[in-house]
């Protein structure tokens, strides 16, 4: 009998012994899993700080390049230490028979469209202007709000300035201005809906500007003509790289839009418009 229970008691130790080391490879598992884990998570932690260290470096190597080329004129440029540069493109805005600065004009920011030519150093040269007997301004087919247009020109050595005020929608309507809430859609272009503003347009006459503000919504806007009209100023784009062995690793780029100012005496006459919202 005591030789039975000593048995038994053996194949109890050793089933014990057998459940300890069970668990002792279940947990040595789960702790290996989870080293492994936390592992590949730091080295891939450590790689997304890594590309955005590279992001950031090609983004300032971008904005150098600007910065650069317009202090100098050069459109090359490589960081003090070497190891990011920028190279620097330049084009015109404009020129073409619809002006469109594919941008989101809000509401109460006029948008510009220069009619006359500019000098190289950025002032009115008169040395042409647009000659075309149409004029068209353009905004998207959702926008319902109202336009201000205000045109400049030359009248015999005089600066004039005529507006105009147009009502697209039907909701909010300005009072006084012309009902243009049923014009055709895409009568511009696919999207779009235009106004016709030819009656501005003076024969003898020096056209300078045309400004388009919208009124209780922001809208995209572009003027459309049957002439070219003339260049509005220039797109500077820089591509940042980081580059190594002379080969480029991340890339970025940024893009700046340099249009023409307008001059201090007529920032007034842009900005006034209680005549013409007035009941």
């Amino acid at each position: 009998m005591k030789e039975f229970e000593s048995l038994k008691v053996k194949k109890f130790i050793k089933l014990r012994r057998g459940q300890v080391a069970l668990v002792v490879l279940v947990v040595s598992a789960v702790v290996m899993t989870l080293g492994l884990s936390l592992s590949k998570r730091q080295v891939e932690e450590g790689k997304i700080d890594a590309d955005e260290e590279l992001l950031k470096k090609a983004f300032n190597a971008a904005e150098s390049g600007i910065d650069y080329y317009l202090g100098t004129g050069e459109t090359g440029y490589t960081s003090p230490g070497g190891d990011s540069r920028a190279e620097v493109s330049v084009s015109t805005l404009g020129g073409g028979s619809i002006l469109d600065m594919e941008e989101y004009t809000v509401e109460g920011k006029p948008e510009l469209f220069w009619l006359v030519d500019h000098s190289q150093e950025g002032g009115v040269s008169f040395s042409g202007f647009y000659e075309g007997s149409s004029l068209e301004v353009c905004s998207n087919n959702s926008f319902a709000g109202s336009l201000v247009v205000s045109y400049f020109y030359v009248d015999g050595g005089v600066y004039k300035i005529k507006r105009e005020g147009f009502n697209l929608g039907t909701v909010l309507m300005v009072n006084n201005f012309e009902d243009k809430s049923d014009i055709a859609i895409d009568s511009c272009g696919q999207g779009e809906k235009g106004v016709v503003i030819s009656s501005l347009l003076e024969v003898g006459t020096i056209p300078l500007l045309l400004t388009v503000e919208p009124i209780f919504s922001g809208a995209s806007l572009s003027l459309k003509g049957n002439a070219d009209f003339p260049i509005q100023g220039k797109e500077i784009e820089s591509v940042g790289m980081v580059t190594a062995s002379d080969v480029a690793v991340v890339t970025r780029k940024v893009l700046v839009k340099e249009s023409y100012q307008v001059p201090s005496f007529m920032l007034e006459a842009i900005t006034a418009r209680g005549s013409v919202l007035s009941d």
